[in-house]
């Protein structure tokens, strides 16, 4: 059975950005950064939006 909320969204239409300059730069700075395993801890990053203490 689909949930209501999944069939939902798959109905919805796709919305359609256009991705800035200063936008790309940062999403393939960021890529990189993971490619070179700089990631961010899963740990730090529920501290910073306070899920955990």
């Amino acid at each position: 059975m689909v949930e209501p909320l999944a069939r939902s969204l798959a109905a919805s239409p796709v919305e359609e950005q256009d991705i800035t300059p200063e936008t790309a730069a940062a999403l393939d700075s960021a890529q990189a950064s993971l490619a070179r395993g700089e990631g961010v801890p899963h740990e730090k990053i529920r501290r910073e939006i306070a899920l955990s203490q």
